[in-house]
């Protein structure tokens, strides 16, 4: 599995036609404990810091 570092600049969409977003780098631990990365919305220019354990389940765009 893509370390966040191998995976900053690249982007992803929420599930098959959500929107897209890019891996800014690392975020900080969430409340729950879970590791996370700091991601940037496209459609909305929201940063969010989103679990890494969803990256998994979004869509890796080319």
């Amino acid at each position: 599995m893509a370390t966040v570092i191998d995976r900053v600049g690249t982007w992803y969409r929420f599930g098959e036609n959500g929107p897209l977003y890019e891996i800014l780098g690392d975020g900080p631990i969430l409340g729950n404990g879970e590791e996370s990365v700091r991601i940037r919305v496209l459609n909305t220019g929201e940063l969010v810091n989103y679990p890494v354990r969803a990256l998994s389940e979004d869509i890796r765009e080319a």
